[in-house]
């Protein structure tokens, strides 16, 4: 529901902007949009500039001209966790970051996690140029 994804983005803008990307766990088995290699080259030590939504879609921007989509569809969840906690059931993608004013730690331990029952969720990267055609505008 959209007032959903608007209180997510809301509180993942709070928690992301301005951290950078430090690792990528992609599940086996699980497929990001282009590929996974190409995803993970492509956000790896990238900053958070801010989280915003498109309709449905939470719009993660980086700092080198692309963008994270997330649509949770009906069962995906974004979570925010401990690294040293176990993995969430169905956990997809966790994605480590590190916050600019502390380079030594990686957000003291924190991770967002996506993770989806039913895998009608994705992940998908694209540049600003691409995001118009993909969310049919």
């Amino acid at each position: 529901e959209l007032p959903e994804v608007q209180t997510i983005t809301t509180d993942l803008n709070k928690y992301l902007k301005n951290t950078i990307i430090k690792e990528i766990d992609i599940e086996y088995g699980y497929e990001t949009q282009p590929n996974n290699d190409f995803f993970t080259q492509k956000v790896i030590n990238q900053k958070i500039v801010g989280v915003s939504r498109i309709a449905k879609n939470i719009k993660i921007e980086l700092g080198n001209d692309f963008h994270i989509l997330v649509h949770l569809a009906m069962t995906g969840q974004l979570l925010i966790r401990r690294q040293n906690q176990p993995k969430d059931r169905f956990q997809k993608v966790a994605v480590t970051f590190q916050k600019p004013d502390n380079p030594t730690q990686k957000n003291n331990g924190y991770e967002l996690r996506f993770c989806d029952m039913r895998m009608f969720g994705k992940m998908v990267l694209l540049q600003k140029k691409d995001l118009s055609k993909f969310i049919g505008k």
